[in-house]
């Protein structure tokens, strides 16, 4: 199966380019951060992010569906939807 690919380019505003500035920034201070931890505090901090994560399955699993929902009515190729 071969995804169709557009030759339009991607565009994007400025408010979206300075959110992925702002989320590499806050990773880069919290690898910092976690770099002089312990490995029983990391292991205790996987832990708590996996805990997070199934918490949160549910309301994410439905905005997925709404999200892949949206992305079918606009005509974007099922190759591209998971």
């Amino acid at each position: 199966m071969t995804a169709s690919v557009s030759a339009e380019p991607v565009t994007t505003t400025a408010d979206e380019r300075e959110n992925v500035h702002a989320a590499a920034r806050r990773a880069r201070t919290a690898s910092r951060a976690l770099a002089l931890l312990t490995t029983a505090e990391k292991d205790d901090v996987l832990h708590a992010a996996a805990d997070a994560v199934v918490a949160a399955a549910e309301s994410v699993l439905a905005a997925n569906a709404v999200d892949i929902e949206n992305a079918r009515a606009a005509g974007t190729d099922e190759g591209l939807l998971d």
